[in-house]
């Protein structure tokens, strides 16, 4: 009995680990791209905390056996990811313009660089880009609520 509790949970935590590199290895693509400009990098960054709280939140919904509980841990999840990358889209900009003075030509390059984001922050692209990261956590996490359910099945057949 114990050891198909072991075994259960050690497919959980592969299953958690797959997930995890795998949003690590496309984080890890944006990152890369983003290195050489410190605004986006800062972005990187961020959005690599946002991916890890998102981990935590597949790690909960593992583990608390509540269904409305899970599903509140989704949707946390996924308007925190949702509104932290749009804040932190802007604000490294916001703060970095305001670094040196008005007349820099730095200046105006940061300027022009958080103008046009801020643009670009509620433009359909980038609306469309944030829905389809909405909808990829949202397929991981319904994928990791599916096999939790499955797991617990077979579970509960070897039990009897």
């Amino acid at each position: 009995m114990n050891l198909l509790n072991n075994k259960y949970n050690a497919i959980k935590y592969l299953y958690l680990v797959f997930i995890f590199s795998l949003i690590l290895i496309f984080n890890y693509l944006i990152f890369l791209e983003n290195i050489f400009t410190w605004p986006l990098f800062l972005y990187s960054f961020f959005n690599f905390i946002v991916i890890l709280i998102n981990f935590y939140t597949l790690y909960f919904i593992f583990f608390i056996k509540n269904l409305m509980a899970k599903l509140f841990f989704i949707i946390m999840g996924l308007i925190l990811f949702y509104f932290v990358s749009l804040y932190f889209t802007t604000v490294p900009l916001k703060s970095l313009k305001d670094l040196y003075p008005h007349n820099s030509r730095i200046y105006l390059y940061y300027n022009t660089l958080y103008i046009n984001k801020i643009k670009d922050l509620f433009s359909i692209s980038n609306l469309a880009w944030m829905t389809s990261q909405l909808y990829f956590h949202l397929i991981l996490l319904t994928l990791g609520v599916l096999m939790d359910k499955y797991l617990n099945s077979i579970k509960n057949v070897m039990e009897l």
